[in-house]
């Protein structure tokens, strides 16, 4: 889940961009037959005009700053495919139409550590 709020005050569409570490891969819940009421616990979720599950990021766009929506949250599922240890480093957010106004999270570390499997 990633959650934000602008400071500034005109009226953008913001794009979020959160590229995976290797060793994730985005998971589509419509493939099982879900959707995104089956995420109900996430709580409130911004509406997106797009978004894109690539093979090594999640792309959304949205309206921010319109009335008084300065703030956004917005999910994704990722499945663990690959153990190891890697690095992720963090998402973006931009404003699109003003490129210079921008904020990305901090890089972390995640460990993907292999099921055990049954003898």
């Amino acid at each position: 889940m990633l959650e934000g709020r602008i400071t500034k005050t005109t009226v953008s569409r913001a794009l979020v961009v959160d590229f995976m570490p290797a060793g994730l891969e985005p998971e589509n819940p419509a493939v099982g037959g879900s959707d995104a009421a089956d995420l109900a616990w996430l709580g409130n979720l911004t509406s997106v005009e797009t978004v894109e599950l690539r093979d090594d990021r999640f792309l959304a766009s949205f309206d921010l700053g319109r009335g008084d929506a300065k703030s956004f949250k917005v999910a994704y599922l990722a499945r663990a495919v690959t153990p190891g240890a890697y690095v992720y480093g963090g998402a973006q957010v931009e404003d699109m139409y003003a490129p210079q106004d921008f904020a990305r999270t901090d890089a972390e570390r995640l460990t993907v550590v292999g099921a055990a499997r049954p003898e």
